[in-house]
């Protein structure tokens, strides 16, 4: 991880901050698992902060290679915060609370987290993110579960599970699942279910 955090692509001239954590937080538990140092990653969780953290305290979505990015987007965030728990609980933490504090909704006991910033106009669905309801990004609100399971927010996980229990139909027995998420859902919600505490 020599260069900054901006230059990692996940396809030609597009860089994914959700990605780059991903490579952020691999690297971080492999260092955990074999006991290596991870060379360079306090530099690298610093350019990735100055890359992408938003003035919100969100994570941007996707740009262009050394160049600003779009605004921020709340699944993004979610995951970018899950993942950088591996490598720095602390950077981890403070985005949580900010994407807490200015994208958590709930509502009789259900609970989400917004996709866009409050007072921005974006469309109902997306390609990255999915669908968009009443402001809660649906990937936004699964994702989400893991970080609060890693920052012991017990209330906001409780009533994001309700909504994922009931927006996913899930079905108890033997083979509980979830019902509209296919296999791909079903695995990411079976690792935010299970991420465990920082």
């Amino acid at each position: 991880m020599q260069q900054p955090a901006d230059r990692f692509e996940t396809y030609p001239g597009e860089v994914y901050p959700a990605d780059v954590a991903a490579v952020i937080g691999a690297v971080a538990l492999h260092a955990t698992v074999t006991g290596q140092p991870a060379r360079n990653l306090s530099t690298f969780l610093d350019s990735y902060r100055r890359a992408f953290l938003h003035p919100s305290g969100w994570i941007r979505h996707v740009g262009a290679p050394g160049v600003p990015h779009e605004s921020a987007r709340g699944a993004t965030t979610a995951v970018a915060a899950w993942f950088l728990g591996l490598a720095d609980p602390a950077f981890s933490h403070e985005i949580y609370e900010a994407y807490q504090a200015n994208g958590s909704r709930s509502w009789l006991g259900f609970g989400g987290m917004r996709e866009h910033l409050p007072g921005t106009v974006h469309p109902v669905q997306d390609m990255d993110s999915g669908p968009v309801v009443l402001e809660m990004g649906v990937a936004a609100t699964g994702f989400s579960l893991a970080g609060a399971r890693q920052h012991g927010d017990a209330a906001g996980y409780r009533a994001r599970l309700r909504t994922a229990r009931l927006v996913g139909v899930w079905t108890d027995g033997a083979s509980a699942r979830f019902t509209v998420g296919g296999p791909l859902g079903d695995a990411l919600l079976l690792a935010a279910l299970t991420t465990e505490p920082l």
